[in-house]
């Protein structure tokens, strides 16, 4: 086992149990809490996250625009 595959499977290891453990402080179990993350809450964050990237490209653009815009007088 190399150096790499080590380290993804300490971080898979330490990330399994944090959901456990927050699980049990919840009241939930590993699968609800698991679902809920990757069923709800990652796709949402990546959606805005998307919708971010999107308004900031058309401000990117419009600054650009008046930039050659100014220049150009």
């Amino acid at each position: 086992m190399n150096t790499l595959s080590k380290l993804i499977n300490i971080v898979f290891v330490y990330c399994t149990d944090f959901i456990i453990n927050l699980a049990n402080l919840l009241g939930w179990s590993y699968y609800e809490f698991n679902a809920l993350i990757f069923c709800f809450i990652y796709p949402m964050v990546l959606f805005g996250l998307l919708i971010l990237y999107f308004i900031q490209k058309r401000r990117l653009s419009t600054l650009r625009d008046n930039y050659k815009y100014k220049s150009n007088k």
